[in-house]
């Protein structure tokens, strides 16, 4: 996801007040020298260096910034930028005013993708622990396996309530995954859940997978399928009626 701020971050002027027969004129300030040829080669470097940050942050997206360690050095990049600038006091060379709308257009996108961020925290909620208890309640309520004939009528209503509450914890957690996959900030790690490393986008798509594959469990095959046309379908999950059973 690419984003351009359009917001602006806003300014506060500190004055400092003083009764009114302490303040005097102050004699007009020397203006700085032009800048030399070396100068102005660091100045307009400057200015490529803060936008080739700004692609970078642009290429990035906005979930990112859901990582304070990923805030934090932006942050900081940001200051970097803001001191080479402050070397040069030449504030009207056209030079040094590009440099400085530049570096306040970076410093709006980072806000940008702070506000957005926390917007999709908000959203979202805490992903681990939804992640968790996604997988918890997909290891908890599988699909059973194929039922099998001869059976009683008692089996074959818990068998139909148990393929229902799978299926139905499955469409649950792929709603829910998707969501996640799309505002979560999961980034890949080398850890595994098991092990105590958080859950990333590969996760996602486990989970992902184990929640596509669970309902299909209750599923006969191809070529028993074929077997079992005349059988009966109830809730779109294919049963053997046993025998004797009463025909509803």
């Amino acid at each position: 996801m690419r984003f351009i701020p359009v917001l602006l971050i806003s300014t506060t002027l500190c004055f400092t007040v003083f009764p009114t027969s302490t303040l005097h004129a102050k004699a007009p300030q020397a203006q700085p020298r032009p800048l030399v040829s070396g100068e102005r080669v660091r100045v307009k470097k400057i200015t490529r260096d803060i936008a080739s940050a700004m692609q970078e942050l642009d290429k990035n997206g906005v979930k990112p910034f859901q990582d304070p360690a990923y805030v934090k050095r932006w942050q900081q990049s940001y200051e970097r930028h803001k001191n080479a600038l402050a070397k040069y006091p030449q504030v009207n060379d056209p030079d040094v005013v590009a440099a400085s709308q530049k570096l306040q257009e970076f410093a709006n996108l980072i806000q940008f993708g702070i506000s957005q961020s926390n917007k999709q925290v908000q959203q979202t909620g805490n992903a681990q622990t939804r992640l968790a208890n996604i997988e918890q309640a997909l290891r908890e309520n599988q699909a059973p396996g194929w039922l099998q004939a001869p059976f009683s009528e008692a089996r074959a209503r818990q068998w139909i309530n148990t393929a229902g509450l799978a299926k139905g914890t499955a469409e649950k957690a792929l709603s829910a995954l998707t969501d996640i996959a799309q505002t979560a900030y999961l980034p890949v790690n080398s850890g595994t859940v098991q092990s105590g490393a958080n859950y990333d986008k590969q996760d996602v798509g486990r989970l992902t997978n184990m929640a596509n594959t669970n309902p299909h469990r209750s599923l006969p095959s191809q070529s028993e399928s074929k077997r079992l046309r005349s059988r009966r379908v109830l809730c779109g999950i294919v049963i053997l009626c046993p025998e004797g059973a009463t025909q509803m």
